[in-house]
């Protein structure tokens, strides 16, 4: 599997789980309003200050973003494009949010594909300060009771990254869990070890974003070493088949520091992360419902 040396020392817990009692529900985002605070608005409107959103479709009247770059400086193993503005009025793909706090504030972060008004398919990480819908959406979301995602400096990476953390004591049997995969462990391996720390026989992906060393897709398509920022599209474990342990399937949609897209299901133990996943999983049948589009 390929691997991308990080700056700083690995840290040792390398999937952070924080689980509690599942939240699902919808909300509309409001047009007119930073994309950072519609989401803030829909979400505390629900009582969560965390939780992970997906919506498909959507007008935007301004969508700015980056895409992933090489890194010019030794203190990060990857970096950020100068940032990019779509031709107005964007019209959305599937846009995967996860949303936490920041400073004590409210933050979203976003990776999503949209065509441009020029016609132009792209997908990247969303400005979420410099972002406006033009009209309202709705959007399908999840929280889990009790825990929530904070910025945390990671060492690993340089990098302040969303991290699950327990925000208050459970309430019940843990029905949901946030996850984090930390840098160079495979995405696939990450989810079935978080089910078997859970103790869920078969789980569902709810949103999900981070980023990969390439993409490695099962079909034998390959982005290489290069940074790819991504969204899962779906995701499962796999319950146990006789003999065989559970089994986790993602299918992703990647863009890289080129600006290429590719989408699909990911080949399992070739897909190491690059900077950081995070997630929520649901056991399922609790997570049951049409998988995302």
């Amino acid at each position: 599997m390929r691997r991308q040396q990080q700056p700083g020392p690995a840290a040792a817990e390398r999937l952070t789980i924080q689980a509690g009692k599942l939240a699902r529900f919808s909300v509309m985002l409001e047009a007119g309003v930073t994309l950072n605070e519609a989401v803030a608005r829909a979400m505390r409107a629900e009582g969560h200050r965390s939780g992970v959103l997906v919506l498909h479709g959507g007008v935007f009247r301004r969508l700015r973003y980056v895409i992933p770059a090489l890194s010019t400086e030794p203190r990060y193993a990857a970096y950020y494009s100068q940032t990019h503005e779509a031709a107005a009025p964007a019209r959305g793909g599937q846009v995967n949010i996860t949303f936490g706090e920041r400073e004590d504030g409210p933050f979203a972060h976003i990776h999503a594909s949209w065509t441009g008004a020029d016609g132009k398919r792209a997908a990247g990480h969303i400005l979420p300060l410099e972002t406006m819908l033009a009209e309202p959406v709705e959007a399908e979301a999840w929280a889990v009771e009790g825990a929530g995602f904070t910025v945390r400096p990671d060492a690993e990476t340089n990098f302040s990254l969303f991290t699950p953390e327990a925000w208050a004591a459970p309430t019940g049997p843990a029905t949901g869990a946030l996850v984090k995969i930390q840098p160079n462990e495979d995405a696939c391996a990450a989810l079935e070890a978080a089910c078997a720390r859970l103790g869920w026989p078969a789980a569902r992906v709810c949103g999900g974003l981070g980023s990969l060393v390439g993409a490695r897709f099962a079909d034998g398509r390959c982005m290489g070493m290069a940074p790819a920022e991504v969204l899962v599209r779906d995701g499962q474990v796999l319950p146990a088949q006789g003999q065989e342990p559970p089994r986790a399937a993602l299918t992703l949609l990647a863009v890289d520091h080129e600006g290429r897209v590719e989408e699909g299901a990911i080949l399992p133990g070739e897909n190491p992360v690059l900077m950081t996943f995070e997630l929520l999983l649901a056991p399922l049948p609790e997570a049951a419902g049409p998988a995302p589009r």
